[in-house]
């Protein structure tokens, strides 16, 4: 576990007897951008490297709630918890959603199976028409480089250059979509009634292309067989979303290595190295 486990752990502790939850036995599933916890029934999320990065924690958490119940009603999407008060809580400063837990294959999903069942989150998601947030990539990377402006060094400028070139040339047009924001493989669970996306908290209103590019860009299989089976895509477009995409996630590895030290190690010098 990183540094953060533990604080996160001890909140939900102090939490799941207010909400009549099992006060013990609990299991910390993931650690990285934000701590996930198994409390009985249902998993506890929270908000860790997410509330330093984006400020605003309870907000975020709130439009998750919202476009995740939306998922959910489509049956595509892993819904908030149904038994207990999914909240947002907070908990020795930290802020908690509750979802209801899923079981689900640990093996995860093929690159077809995640291509068209992007394809049909995008198709539940058409019709949203609640509160996507401020949380754009280019507001990420943002964030992120104010906050390792010191150990960047002369790489920010450089850095935010390349930032404003590539969010640019993604000529993003408008109206758009809800889109999850983090599409890629780790966030779809292959449960006993279909695949279901989990961690929407990076949802925005973006193009299909900047999904896209998230599967894409994995290393858990073949992302560009995973894009095949999404349908139909401008391949030429899609190679710009590509690029943001890249930046975008070593901005977040960085990100997370400098606020949970040895999780990421490297990851900082790989992002400013990026520029030269």
């Amino acid at each position: 576990m990183t540094g953060r486990a533990p604080a996160a752990v001890a909140a939900v502790a102090d939490l799941a007897p207010r909400l009549g939850l099992p006060t013990g036995g609990h299991v910390v599933l993931r650690d990285l951008a934000n701590v996930n916890v198994r409390v009985g029934p249902v998993v506890a999320r929270v908000a860790t490297v997410t509330a330093e990065v984006r400020g605003d924690p309870e907000v975020q958490a709130r439009r998750e709630l919202t476009i995740a119940r939306h998922a959910a009603s489509h049956g595509v999407g892993v819904a908030p918890a149904s038994e207990v008060d999914p909240g947002p809580h907070t908990s020795r400063g930290l802020v908690i959603t509750l979802w209801d837990h899923v079981a689900h294959d640990p093996a995860g999903p093929d690159a077809a199976t995640t291509g068209r069942a992007l394809a049909d989150l995008h198709a539940a998601l058409a019709d949203y028409r609640g509160p996507t947030g401020t949380a754009t990539p280019w507001f990420d990377v943002q964030r992120i480089l104010d906050l390792l402006g010191e150990r960047l060094g002369g790489a920010t400028d450089r850095l935010r250059g390349v930032l404003d070139e590539r969010w640019t040339s993604l000529d993003l047009g408008g109206p758009l979509p809800t889109v999850h924001g983090d599409a890629h493989p780790g966030n779809l669970l292959m449960t006993s009634t279909g695949p279901r996306w989990s961690d929407l908290e990076d949802a925005w209103a973006g193009p299909p292309e900047w999904d896209l590019a998230c599967l894409a860009t994995t290393g858990r299989f073949d992302g560009r067989a995973a894009v095949r089976a999404y349908g139909a895509v401008d391949v030429e477009r899609l190679e710009r979303f590509v690029a943001m995409r890249r930046l975008h996630a070593g901005a977040w590895g960085a990100a997370i290595e400098h606020l949970a030290p040895g999780t990421f190690p490297g990851a900082v010098e790989r992002l400013a190295a990026t520029v030269g």
